[in-house]
């Protein structure tokens, strides 16, 4: 009878042993890059995921943006430096978990540079637009095809509101990356 305890305790051992290994992902951290495109620039994006459970996770990202926007014939210079945090879920994933789709949202607070803080442009036209504190909401979409345990390739799409911005309220995101898992 002891014997057959052990063996049972063994078997059951080794399943929930297989099972966490399966689900490596889960209760854990991870960092994301990513590269892309934003309104009329490019972007780049670093973040940090802290799991809550398999398909629920915490977001915190450093997003910075260059570009150029015409505005009445003149290019205006840009940069935008924001922090975004959020809450993210899973909306689909495959019968494995090999790809996930999840979508979150949340609060983006940073700062816009216009035309490197001049108010002249080369042309001698005066900038209206100020450089300033920004804030508002943010809105994302991603989709991420798990490689091993530890990478997945990733495209994102944000979709930022800035309350306040002078040079536009709406400022798209879309970028690929990788993601690596932590622990």
């Amino acid at each position: 009878m002891m014997k057959l305890n052990l063996k049972l305790i063994l078997i059951f051992s080794m399943i929930a042993f297989f099972n966490l290994k399966t689900n490596a992902q889960n209760y854990s951290s991870a960092v994301g890059l990513y590269l892309g495109y934003s309104e009329d620039g490019a972007a780049g994006l670093l973040n940090y995921n802290y799991y809550i459970n398999k398909y629920d996770f915490i977001q915190a990202g450093l997003f910075v943006s260059s570009g150029n926007m015409k505005v009445k014939g003149y290019d205006i210079k840009f940069n935008d430096i924001t922090f975004n945090g959020g809450y993210f879920t899973s909306v689909y994933s495959t019968v494995r978990d090999k790809i996930n789709f999840n979508a979150g949202g949340g609060l983006v607070a940073g700062y816009e540079a216009v035309n490197n803080g001049s108010e002249l442009l080369s042309s001698g036209a005066i900038v209206l637009d100020k450089s300033k504190f920004i804030y508002g909401l943010f809105g994302s979409l991603e989709s991420e095809i798990y490689l091993n345990n530890e990478w997945t390739l990733m495209v994102k799409y944000n979709q930022f509101f800035h309350v306040n911005s002078d040079l536009g309220k709406w400022t798209p995101f879309i970028g690929v990356g990788a993601r690596y898992f932590l622990f």
